[in-house]
């Protein structure tokens, strides 16, 4: 009889699918590890600052006023001044326009925004409105929007966070 020297067929042991687990688990360590570093980087404030750019020849250069619309009021830079406003929810389908705007443009009247406001109108050549709209105030930003350009003064916006902190450097209107 002669022995059989070697290892039978039946008991031969691939890594391979071993490798491919272990892969596997590092692509989704990795992955999560990605995850977690780009959510402790997010944006927690925005700074406003008047940016020092050139204007195209023969245009004049505007620079922006910021105010801040949170869909309950108004934040007024850079002076911080609040001015509550009670606009009924975009969301309603029963709303009347023209007298949203009405009772927004009343309330408006008589707070330091209206003076603002005529700062703007006066200077329109060299200034423009920039709103800052909170995440609440998104569903009534179209009432605050639409009388800003009723009062032929331009407006731009830029969605903010919730609990973002707002530092301006941004000038007041004279």
């Amino acid at each position: 009889m002669f022995a059989h020297h070697g290892t039978p067929a039946s008991l031969e042991v691939l890594l391979f699918p071993f490798f491919d687990l272990m892969v596997c688990t590092l692509g989704v360590l990795t992955l999560l590890a990605g995850s977690i570093v780009s959510l402790s980087l997010e944006t927690t404030g925005i700074t406003i600052t008047n940016a020092n750019t050139e204007a195209i020849q023969g245009e004049t250069k505007k620079s922006p006023f910021y105010v801040e619309w949170t869909g309950r009021g108004i934040v007024v830079y850079p002076s911080l001044t609040q001015i509550p406003i009670a606009v009924p929810s975009g969301a309603e389908t029963t709303v009347d326009f023209a007298r949203v705007e009405q009772d927004l443009a009343l309330q408006i009247r008589e707070t330091p925004f209206a003076a603002v406001l005529q700062c703007l109108q006066a200077n329109k050549q060299m200034r423009y409105l920039v709103a800052l709209v909170r995440p609440t105030g998104f569903d009534t930003f179209l009432f605050f929007r639409e009388l800003i350009l009723g009062s032929g003064v331009e407006i731009g916006y830029e969605p903010v966070g919730e609990h973002w902190k707002i530092a301006s450097a941004s000038e007041s209107c004279p």
